[in-house]
């Protein structure tokens, strides 16, 4: 099956390439508490401004985790290579990826009193994979390395893209904010896996490999068939002018509550990613029941010279594996799910601090983070600075900056700005790149005024 030998090297990019990223965390974005992107993890934690309204915002998040990338990719001269001895001693059980992207070119929100209710556009993509070491091991030193022991070849994934239509609402009663972001989704393409097992046992003093498998993969939009039945992937022209809203639709909603009992003190709590999006356009089902025996074969791996795509070897493989496509049902899946807990503590009239908990629901695990922050705010700019603790990653240093002009506001963030200069130490970040109107005095500026003002009256009035 052509798809299989168009995915194995791309796989094998994605584990090893220094680009891509482990499950990504948006640690910074919270504490820009002056933009309504805050709200964008906490429906509840809406900035005081009355009006706002969002110009092009941009985030990228991802990461790699269980690779040493540093003793994986090395420098030989003017080329950058893999060193295939490395894979032995860098590769985990498991290397998991994560990719993620959301352009807003537009949003809007207006506060009515104590309510306060908003529309928001965004166009959002999100990969995540998880794939067995075994693979990785495989490609790159062929299969002789690892006799009589069975190697799971089988990675899990879910990608998706889709666009998310939303009413972002809040009331606010006393010390307490409630707020919810009620969203329809129309989905673009998805493809992921149902079933995961593909597993390879070699016999070496009888030149065989014994294949097992019990493999699916769902996909709408990203798979096609040609007349002879051969799978291929709809990334062209076409795909990218088919953005349309026919279909493939769901629903999903953020719910989240803000405690605010003094003026210097929030907490927060919120749940995103509630929901679904059923898939019924284009539906082509890839999947696989192979119990085969493949005599005289070797795979020698990249570390050979082998090329991929020239290989009879890994032919064989595929064909012995036997993916058949068919249309099928409509099917289901479910956003990422995520929980944060955050809180801000005002030191004084230009000092913050603050902290988010983390946790993100993808392939079945749960992923947790937690990030610290200390933000210097001026009358048009705030400055701060994160530290982030991630799971088996304890080098995340974020940094964020906004720029307040009038009603105009830039902002720009990242949970781990080292990334930027050694991604093969760090590759783990996110980032966030926006402009904003803003409308309506802060609250909390309202009230340092009128607290400097008795100030200086009491200095000017005679004792």
């Amino acid at each position: 099956m052509k798809l299989i030998k168009f995915a194995l090297p791309i796989l094998f990019l994605f584990v090893f390439s220094p680009a891509t990223m482990e499950a990504q965390h948006d640690l910074s974005t919270q504490f820009l508490k002056e933009s309504w992107v805050s709200s964008f993890s906490n429906p509840a934690w809406v900035p005081k401004r009355r009006l706002h309204i969002g110009l092009p915002t941009v985030f990228v998040g991802g990461g790699i985790s269980n690779l040493d990338l540093e003793s994986l990719i090395i420098e030989q001269g003017d080329s950058t290579v893999l060193d295939f001895d490395a894979v032995m001693n860098t590769v985990g059980k498991k290397v998991n990826g994560d990719l993620e992207l959301a352009v807003h070119p537009l949003y809007f929100s207006m506060s009515f009193g104590k309510y306060r209710i908003g529309l928001e556009y965004s166009l959002n993509h999100h990969t995540s994979i998880s794939a067995p070491g075994d693979l990785a091991k495989f490609l790159a030193q062929g299969n002789a390395p690892y006799a009589n022991r069975v190697l799971d070849l089988g990675p899990n994934f879910y990608s998706t893209t889709f666009h998310r239509f939303s009413i972002p609402f809040s009331y606010e009663t006393g010390f307490w904010t409630f707020g919810a972001r009620a969203s329809l989704l129309k989905g673009v393409a998805s493809m992921s896996t149902e079933k995961g097992k593909l597993d390879l046992t070699s016999n070496m003093d009888l030149n065989e490999m014994y294949v097992e498998a019990d493999y699916e993969i769902l996909s709408s939009g990203l798979l096609v068939t040609d007349t002879s039945n051969m799978v291929g992937v709809n990334f062209n022209e076409e795909f990218l002018d088919d953005l349309s809203l026919d279909g493939n639709t769901g629903f999903s909603m953020d719910l989240g509550i803000r405690f605010s009992p003094t003026d210097k003190l929030s907490l927060g709590a919120s749940v995103t990613g509630i929901g679904q999006i059923k898939w019924d356009q284009e539906l082509i089902e890839l999947s696989s029941t192979a119990n085969a025996t493949i005599q005289g074969v070797t795979f020698g791996g990249l570390e050979q010279g082998v090329e991929i795509e020239e290989d009879a070897a890994l032919d064989t493989l595929v064909d012995a594996v036997n993916f058949s496509s068919r249309n099928t049902n409509s099917f289901s899946t479910a956003l990422p799910k995520k929980v944060y807990l955050n809180g801000t503590f005002w030191l004084n009239d230009f000092i913050e601090g603050g902290a988010v908990a983390y946790g993100q629901f993808v392939n079945g695990e749960f992923d947790p983070a937690l990030s610290l922050s200390a933000r210097l705010h001026a009358s048009f700019v705030a400055v701060g600075l994160t530290y982030g603790l991630k799971k088996n990653n304890y080098t995340n240093l974020g940094a964020n900056i906004m720029f307040m002009v009038g009603p105009v506001q830039l902002f720009a963030a990242t949970d781990n700005i080292l990334t930027a200069f050694n991604p093969k130490a760090f590759p783990s970040s996110t980032g966030r790149l926006g402009l904003a109107l803003a409308f309506g005095k802060d609250v909390k500026k309202k009230k340092r005024e009128k607290k400097e003002e008795k100030v200086l009256e009491s200095e000017v009035l005679p004792h």
